[in-house]
């Protein structure tokens, strides 16, 4: 999806918009009311559509802000003994930023990624022992909220990685979206992403997720601006390559 220079993002509460969207579609329910005497702390996923045999989980991306982000950096630099001098090279001068310092900051990016989807491995496999559905589907929503360090590409090569990783893997599919973070790539275009991957053999579960997204985006369109155009399929993928999350929007004068 896509809207023009000089447009201003609306920011949504990601989590209460899913929760009132998710009825509307193919009567979804929210899982803490088809188990409402659960403690409040339960391990349980957030959704389920019972007529396509599918249980969700929504995870929030927020936890490396804009702000975290340049002092990460430093960290990294002083980590294996950088001098602040090293740094602005790379800062000022566009020096390569050292391989060790790169790993360093990919790890940092990478972990708060796995580790919510190994809890939402865990938490989908509690709701359908709960349910008593084992043989759904398990899909994992991933929504960045608020990270400008991940692009699309880190996001996915790291979700894909870390779900081979399971050892018992209740996740067939994920998406990433970017519901609050616009991204560039070199057309001063603001971008969101709806980006969809499945597990070996589980491609059928496609057949719900392309329509729920292009429910959730029809919905998520009414909360602000319209959209001036969509991709789907393999139109967005050459994108990806090059999206850069935007951290602030030129205003019109």
């Amino acid at each position: 999806m896509t809207q023009s220079v000089g447009w201003q993002p609306t920011l949504i509460d990601i989590e209460a918009e899913f929760a009132r969207f998710v009825p509307t579609f193919r009567g979804g329910k929210l899982v803490r009311e088809l188990i409402p005497d659960q403690p409040a702390m339960a391990l349980n996923a957030d959704f389920y559509f019972a007529g396509d045999r599918v249980i969700a989980e929504l995870k929030r991306m927020e936890t490396d802000s804009r702000d975290a982000y340049p002092e990460r950096v430093t960290k990294a630099y002083r980590h294996f003994g950088y001098t602040t001098a090293d740094m602005m090279g790379h800062v000022l001068r566009g020096e390569p930023m050292p391989e060790r310092v790169q790993a360093r900051l990919r790890q940092q990016i990478a972990n708060p990624l796995r580790q919510a989807l190994r809890k939402a491995n865990k938490q989908i496999a509690a709701t359908k022992r709960q349910l008593r559905v084992p043989g759904a589907y398990g899909l994992a929503l991933f929504a960045n909220d608020s990270n400008f360090a991940l692009t699309p590409d880190d996001a996915l090569s790291i979700l894909s990685s870390a779900a081979l990783g399971l050892t018992e893997c209740h996740v067939d599919g994920f998406v990433y979206m970017t519901p609050n973070v616009y991204h560039d790539t070199g057309d001063d275009i603001a971008r969101s992403f709806w980006i969809p991957l499945y597990a070996e053999g589980k491609e059928a579960l496609s057949d719900f997720v392309n329509p729920f997204g292009a429910a959730w985006i029809d919905y998520a369109e009414k909360l602000g601006a319209p959209y001036s155009e969509r991709w789907a399929g393999d139109e967005y993928e050459p994108a990806l390559l090059n999206a850069r999350p935007i951290e602030s929007f030129r205003r019109e004068s």
